[in-house]
């Protein structure tokens, strides 16, 4: 795995999250998430929501009820969850709900939204843990080497 390069996320931009979206493996939240994974050491693991839902819908539902506190079940209703929740929180979601193995020491994390042909949102969930000896260089927010510059703002060029 040395040297291998993650896919950018796009941008996140509500606009293009709902049943006519178009958003492709957008950025919903990332904290301490790298670009280019440099060590052998480091764990990198990932899924999607209708893979775990149609995998094991009973964990699912337990998961949201355990670490979001409420009834709902859906990935759609809890977009501003994943966006402010405290990185600790997302991270034992994630665990949980990836079946992740509990004794890594997990360090970062990134949720993606993509809608399908069909109109639903796919969540991409995927975790991360560096290793103490690595030099893998991780980021977190919006604006980092991992997501595509924002469509919407190109970079402005004033030179003649």
């Amino acid at each position: 795995m040395k040297n291998r390069e993650l896919q950018k996320a796009e941008p996140f931009d509500l606009s293009r999250i709902h049943s006519l979206g178009d958003a492709s493996r957008m950025l919903v939240r990332q904290y301490n998430f790298p670009h280019i994974i440099s060590c052998d050491d480091d764990k990198f693991l990932v899924d999607d929501s209708d893979r775990l839902e149609a995998r094991n819908g009973a964990l699912t539902k337990m998961c949201f009820r355990k670490h979001m506190d409420t009834s709902t079940d859906s990935f759609d209703t809890h977009l501003e969850w994943f966006r402010h929740q405290n990185e600790n929180k997302i991270i034992a979601f994630l665990i949980n709900i990836l079946e992740a193995d509990e004794s890594i020491q997990w360090t970062g994390f990134r949720v993606t939204a993509t809608i399908n042909a069909r109109g639903w949102t796919i969540w991409g969930m995927q975790l991360f843990a560096k290793h103490p000896k690595s030099d893998t260089t991780v980021y977190s927010g919006e604006v980092a080497p991992n997501v595509l510059p924002d469509r919407r703002y190109p970079k402005l060029n004033f030179s003649k």
